[in-house]
């Protein structure tokens, strides 16, 4: 059975978009439509006519989240791929997960995300004890558990993963995911107010598994995107700025998912810390 794919990408227009629908294009499975989802006011998309299989819809609100959901109205195939703009899909990606997918019901699939980023030591599998109890202090006995997240609201990565593996998890990263039509969220689950969605994944994830959607990662199927250069490149006012909209969106999310406060406040203790640490270093 041939499903058929739409794939949903909120944007503004940037730079990254034309090559994001390229790859798509030049899968192994193409989408039969990749809506294009823009807020109404000022944003325009050039050099996008050749696809014929791309539409863009309008929407009176701009915000990462609204734009997808009013996309995902939009979506008319039984499968649909959210997918931020920059992010580069493998020529075997959409096929994948499509056929991940192909038996199941209540599940929701992302590929393995790859960048050319280094990760940080503390944002992977402790190797000594300085990061075994850094992680005690973010998720207890438990400590780093790799697809959880942890007591703090902190999501794990799978940092030893294995190749041609599926994993089941509790958090899927908002970039790239997979589901069946039937399972979409179409109600708006983003409420804070902030200049970018921080943490939405974590939000939508929980959404998700309550309406006993099971989340997988699949490794056979891989995307590229760029990640964030680090704190060591912001400025102490963009710091601030970037720590208080992320400290409001991951307060919501750890309320929501009734986490400890008191552990995620020591995991932003830390992050400062390691700030101050990599100005002076």
């Amino acid at each position: 059975m041939n499903q058929k794919i739409s794939v949903v990408i909120p944007t503004l227009g940037g730079i990254h978009l034309e090559q994001t629908i390229k790859n798509l294009n030049n899968g192994t499975k193409i989408p039969n439509e990749i809506i294009l989802s823009l807020p109404k006011k000022t944003y325009t998309i050039l050099k996008l006519s050749k696809y014929t299989n791309v539409k863009i819809i309008k929407t009176f609100r701009k915000g990462q989240v609204h734009q997808r959901i009013e996309g995902f109205k939009s979506a008319k195939y039984p499968l649909v791929l959210q997918l931020d703009d920059d992010i580069l899909l493998n020529k075997y990606c959409l096929r994948e997960l499509s056929n991940f997918l192909r038996f199941k019901k209540k599940v929701s699939v992302s590929p393995l995300l790859i960048t050319k980023s280094k990760s940080s030591n503390f944002d992977r599998r402790p190797k000594n004890l300085f990061y075994k109890i850094y992680h005690f202090f973010l998720n207890g006995k438990e400590n780093f558990k790799e697809g959880q997240v942890s007591k703090a609201g902190i999501p794990y990565y799978f940092d030893n993963y294995k190749k041609n593996n599926i994993y089941k998890t509790d958090w899927l990263s908002g970039g790239c995911i997979l589901h069946k039509k039937e399972n979409l969220i179409l109600k708006n689950y983003f409420f804070i107010k902030s200049k970018k969605a921080y943490c939405e994944d974590l939000i939508h994830s929980h959404k998700l598994k309550k309406k006993k959607i099971q989340l997988y990662l699949n490794t056979n199927a891989k995307a590229k995107y760029d990640d964030f250069d680090g704190f060591k490149l912001s400025s102490l006012k963009d710091f601030y700025a970037i720590i208080k909209s992320d400290y409001m969106c991951r307060l919501y999310y750890v309320k929501l998912s009734k986490k400890s406060i008191v552990r995620m406040n020591l995991y932003y203790f830390f992050l400062i810390i390691r700030f101050f640490f990599t100005k002076i270093k």
